[in-house]
């Protein structure tokens, strides 16, 4: 939801400072912040990999939104502001994913991306619909605080539940379908459930 919300929100700032056409360069600048972010995250070793580690990224990626409404008093300290919010985006991506990815159960990792591609696009257009019905009756202002509203919710439901996001030195069970590719044994091992590790 934060990613369509912040879409309306900075256009509908833009358009409201008449200055429509920066639009597209305000969010190019809010890309540019999760570029760097992300690069610099991998230079410091990578993105979070347990459930605290995401709860700090989201905290972060709140807090660099929260202040999109102050900044919204001109393009400068929009596009500055968006910059630094930007850079929390692609590492709590990074993490969100590689955690899915050690948690889901054996054979299930695909799915699990699967669910969260499509948890994204359907927030995302929410947050589209939402904004803009926010945008039009009580400006830009109120869209950018639905936008920092859903990563304040999202650190907080992770908060509650980090505990049960696993723990990255635990040792992972091979994954079912990689044993099954060694033969036909392995494949009737797993209908019969008697496959082993």
């Amino acid at each position: 939801m934060l990613f369509g919300g912040v879409e309306v929100a900075v256009t509908a700032q833009a358009t409201h400072m008449d200055h429509g056409a920066a639009g597209g360069a305000l969010l190019g600048l809010w890309g540019l912040g999760s570029l760097l972010g992300g690069a610099l995250a991998t230079r410091l070793g990578g993105s979070a990999t347990t459930g605290a580690g995401l709860t700090r990224l989201l905290a972060l990626l709140a807090a660099g939104h929260l202040a999109l409404p102050v900044a919204a008093s001109g393009l400068a300290p929009l596009g500055a502001v968006l910059l630094v919010a930007g850079a929390a985006i692609a590492p709590t991506y990074a993490a969100v994913y590689a955690i899915a990815g050690r948690v889901a159960p054996a054979g299930t990792a695909t799915e699990a991306f699967a669910w969260l591609a499509a948890a994204a696009a359907v927030g995302s257009a929410a947050g589209n619909a939402l904004a803009g019905v926010l945008a039009e009756h009580g400006g830009a202002t109120t869209a950018f605080l639905l936008a920092a509203g859903a990563a304040v919710v999202a650190c907080a439901i992770t908060g509650a539940r980090a505990g049960t996001l696993g723990d990255p030195a635990a040792p992972r069970h091979p994954d079912r379908t990689m044993r099954a590719a060694r033969g036909p044994a392995t494949i009737v091992g797993l209908v019969t459930g008697r496959a082993h590790p």
